[in-house]
């Protein structure tokens, strides 16, 4: 019954169960593990990575299936599912072993096994990525199965552009980081500049750009379009697409929002007037989204 379940939330193969299974079950139990220590959330050595990219990618990868599966077969749909989860459970697990060895994940070549384990990691992540692009222009072509409803292969589409996007960010500011830790800052914020004791590299009182808040401003927003989706499942087709589409355009401000605040080098939410305007848009088509699917929803009386 479960597996029926499953097969129908867009995980028909047991490899592809297992993975999903295996990312989110770690993140659980980093997540445990992290509570029983005495480190501070944004400490690179502390559980947080294993947390949250055991959760978050066992969540993004999920999705992504669904998407896969909700398209119209292939001959390259099983080896891509394989190659796109394999790809992201052997990075989550370099990310996790880093982790439990005690030295960090990302910005780090300071031995040969931490250089080779960041390279590894890359090419992890590009071969995903590829997947994902795959993914996303299928979508985009509009090559969908006939029972699937408007409002799911909006969110679908726009969801895997998110994803997309967010990857391609991650690359950017992946190199950004590695800039900054070339000129003796911290890689994880921007702008930065060398700090006055050399232990205070990670946290830099100067720095309030965050490099890392327009990766994951949208990352996660094919979970919210999708569940729009849902919602709108009884109202007319129209309707439904319409809610989805306000919903991404709020997403679309929130990431141009988050890009700007981390350009210009203010913490995600030390708000100018431009800064207001896009954060105020956000919310606004995100309201008239919501309003759509109530209004068409609720019974008169």
């Amino acid at each position: 019954m479960i597996k029926d379940y499953l097969c129908k939330l867009g995980l028909p193969h047991a490899f592809e169960r297992t993975s999903v299974l295996l990312l989110l079950i770690s993140g659980l139990i980093h997540a445990m593990v992290f509570l029983g220590m005495d480190r501070q959330w944004e400490d690179p050595l502390s559980f947080r990575k294993a947390t949250l990219f055991g959760i978050s990618t066992g969540v993004t990868l999920w999705s992504s299936l669904w998407v896969l599966h909700s398209l119209c077969a292939t001959r390259r749909t099983h080896k891509l599912s394989f190659l796109l989860c394999s790809s992201v459970v052997l990075e989550v697990a370099l990310i996790t072993l880093q982790t439990w060895r005690g030295v960090e994940s990302h910005f780090n070549r300071t031995t040969l096994i931490d250089a080779c384990i960041e390279f590894a990691m890359l090419v992890l992540i590009i071969i995903a990525m590829a997947c994902i692009a795959w993914i996303t222009l299928r979508s985009w072509r509009g090559n969908f199965k006939p029972e699937t409803i408007p409002a799911a292969n909006s969110a679908a589409r726009w969801g895997m552009f998110f994803i997309l996007i967010s990857g391609g960010i991650g690359f950017a500011i992946t190199g950004l980081g590695s800039m900054q830790l070339a000129m003796g800052n911290s890689p994880r914020y921007w702008p930065s500049t060398p700090p006055s004791e050399p232990t205070s590299i990670e946290h830099p009182i100067n720095a309030k750009g965050v490099l890392k808040f327009p990766h994951g401003a949208t990352l996660h927003a094919i979970q919210v379009l999708a569940f729009i989706a849902w919602l709108a499942r009884k109202a007319p087709a129209a309707v439904g697409l319409r809610a989805v589409q306000l919903w991404a355009a709020s997403h679309a401000f929130f990431l141009i929002y988050s890009i700007y605040q981390t350009a210009v080098g203010h913490a995600r939410f030390e708000l100018d007037i431009l800064a207001s305007m896009l954060f105020a848009a956000s919310i606004f088509c995100a309201l008239i989204g919501s309003w759509v699917i109530y209004a068409k929803t609720t019974p008169e009386v």
